[in-house]
C-alpha cells in the first residue's frame, strides 16, 4: 500500500511540474511552441525543455546565446515574432493551401504577362529571354532575395506563353458567340493579302451592348484563291511570252 501511495504521488508530482508558457516570455525572446509544451526561441529557433519554461532559465539563454538582444523594444520582439510564426508548418492542410495560392497566383500573373507580349506583338520567348531575369533582379535589389523566388516560379516559356494567349483568345470567341446569341448584329466581310502575299478572309461583327455600339473580328480565315481582279466580261490579263509585258484584249 505504502509502495501504491508513493508512485501515486510521485506521478501527481509529474502532473504538476508541468509548465504553462506566459506571454510575458516574449520579453526574453521566446514563444509557445508548436507542441504547447516548451518554449521556443524566436532568433535561433531552438526548443528548450519544459522544465526550462522559467524566466531565469529563458533570459540565461538570452544572455549566453543572443546577448545582443537584451534592452530590445517590444516591437523588434514582435517583429521577431511575427517572423517566427511565419515560418512555421503549424498544419499540413495550411501548407498546401499556402502552396495552392502561390501557384495560383503566379499563374495569373503568368496570363497579364502573356497578354502584354500579345499587345505589343513581341516574340513569346521574350518573357523567359528578358522580361523575367529583368523583373528578378529588380524585385531581387528592391525587396531582396526571397521575394525574388516568387518572381522565379512564374511561368514564361516559349510554350507557356502561346499556351497563355491561346486560351484567351478561345475564352474571348466563347464570350462574344455567348453575347451574339442574346443581340442582333450585322456582319461585314473585308478581304485583304498579307505580306506573304495570303488572301485572308476577315468577317468583322457589330452590335449593341448596352448604350454602346461595339464592333469586333468574328473570324479569319485563308482563301484558297487569289485577290486577282477580273474584268466582268470574263477576260483576265495575258502575259506574252516574248517580253513578259501584260497586254488587255
Amino acid at each position: 500500500m505504502a509502495e501504491k501511495r508513493k508512485c501515486g504521488d510521485s506521478s501527481s508530482e509529474a502532473k504538476k511540474k508541468l509548465r504553462h508558457y506566459d506571454k510575458t516570455y516574449i520579453h526574453f525572446g521566446f514563444i509557445e511552441g508548436q507542441d504547447k509544451s516548451r518554449p521556443e526561441c524566436v532568433f535561433c529557433g531552438e526548443k528548450l525543455a519544459n522544465d526550462s519554461m522559467k524566466p531565469s532559465k529563458m533570459k540565461r539563454h538570452q544572455e549566453t546565446k543572443h546577448p545582443e538582444t537584451i534592452g530590445k523594444d517590444k516591437e523588434f520582439l514582435e517583429r521577431k515574432k511575427e517572423m517566427a510564426l511565419s515560418k512555421r508548418s503549424t498544419d499540413i492542410r495550411t501548407v498546401f493551401e499556402r502552396a495552392g495560392s502561390d501557384l495560383q497566383k503566379a499563374t495569373k500573373v503568368s496570363f497579364e504577362c502573356s497578354l502584354l507580349i500579345a499587345k505589343a506583338k513581341k516574340p513569346h520567348n521574350i518573357g523567359e529571354e528578358l522580361i523575367k531575369p529583368a523583373c528578378i533582379k529588380i524585385v531581387e535589389g528592391l525587396c531582396g532575395p526571397q521575394a525574388a523566388e516568387k518572381v522565379k516560379s512564374v511561368p514564361l516559356s516559349n510554350n507557356t506563353v502561346k499556351d497563355r494567349i491561346d486560351k484567351m483568345a478561345e475564352n474571348c470567341k466563347k464570350q462574344l458567340h455567348e453575347k451574339l446569341r442574346e443581340v442582333q448584329f450585322a456582319i461585314q466581310l473585308d478581304e485583304t493579302t498579307t505580306v506573304a502575299g495570303e488572301s485572308v478572309l476577315i468577317v468583322y461583327v457589330q452590335y449593341v451592348d448596352g448604350d454602346e455600339l461595339k464592333r469586333d473580328i468574328l473570324m479569319s480565315t485563308n482563301l484558297p484563291t487569289t485577290t486577282t481582279g477580273q474584268c466582268p466580261c470574263g477576260y483576265k490579263n495575258k502575259v506574252t511570252q516574248q517580253t513578259g509585258s501584260p497586254q488587255r484584249f
